[in-house]
């Protein structure tokens, strides 16, 4: 083959690469390489970075992630880019929004869902012409709610009616939330990569609320609303805000809808670019 690609699996790239020194190896990093097996350490990152070909990631968070600590020269550095996430724009016009805010994520703490549950009860106790829609489960399928489910909807209980947890639903039915919502969350308390709930939001042309962690200001910055230390007092103050000011919120609506660089098609191009260069051993014109 012309190139390998291994996505998020350093150890096996490095094995390909130790068994067969003369193929080309691409490394596709989705995630957080220190927190890999056989990406872990500097030592390994650096083997890593010697034998593949290329170390494509989805975020220039990610690059950085991988280069922390390398101190390598310019040469090899430059063998690490970025193909950052995308996602389709399935609208062709924005769409008219409802007073809806939606959470669609999985269930997990490190999402942020909790605090963001917290915080929707505060300020909508006085708001009832606002609807909260949670939608996810604790993985990307049907499964039996647990406890986290249980404490977000122990959280959201004092909206009675006004909020709603759908559960895992199929993405077509989230895409129809997504494109009537006035405000979409994605409350991560984790350094999320480059999450698509905050892509989708963007391309759904949605005020979007989120925090500055990991690659999501890449997307965000200028697009959104952005959290700097989320906790449920800051979200309070945050959805406040977009619920109250309709001038402010409109105006992130309108930026979503007309400032998105951030194609599935875009990102496809940079990835192939990354590709092609690394096959034909040079460095790559997209970085």
């Amino acid at each position: 083959p012309a190139l390998i690609e291994v996505h998020s699996r350093c150890h096996v790239a490095a094995h390909i690469a130790a068994k067969r020194p003369d193929l080309r190896i691409a490394l596709y990093l989705h995630n957080d390489p220190r927190e890999m097996n056989g990406g872990r350490t500097i030592a390994e990152r650096r083997k890593l970075l010697k034998s593949m070909a290329t170390v494509i990631c989805v975020s220039d968070y990610i690059k950085n992630c991988f280069l922390d600590g390398l101190n390598v020269d310019e040469a090899l550095a430059a063998k690490v880019v970025t193909a950052r996430n995308g996602a389709k724009r399935w609208l062709s016009k924005p769409q008219s929004k409802r007073k809806m805010i939606l959470v669609a994520s999985r269930m997990v703490p490190e999402k942020g869902i909790l605090e963001c549950a917290t915080a929707l009860a505060q300020v909508l106790a006085t708001k009832p012409d606002w609807h909260v829609m949670v939608a996810g489960a604790r993985r990307f399928d049907e499964s039996a709610p647990g406890s986290y489910e249980a404490d977000v909807a122990a959280a959201l209980a004092p909206l009675g009616d006004c909020a709603t947890m759908l559960g895992f639903i199929p993405a077509e039915d989230v895409r129809k939330l997504q494109q009537e919502a006035a405000i979409i969350l994605c409350p991560s308390l984790w350094h999320d990569p480059m999450p698509k709930t905050v892509l989708e939001a963007l391309a759904a042309g949605s005020a979007l609320l989120t925090t500055r962690r990991g690659g999501i200001p890449e997307a965000a910055e200028g697009r959104a609303h952005i959290v700097d230390q989320p906790t449920a007092e800051t979200f309070a103050a945050a959805l406040e805000r977009l619920v109250t000011d309709d001038a402010y919120r409109t105006g992130l609506q309108e930026t979503a809808w007309q400032d998105f660089p951030f194609t599935a098609s875009k990102m496809a191009d940079d990835a192939d670019t990354h590709r092609a260069a690394a096959i034909q051993g040079v460095p790559s014109a997209t970085n």
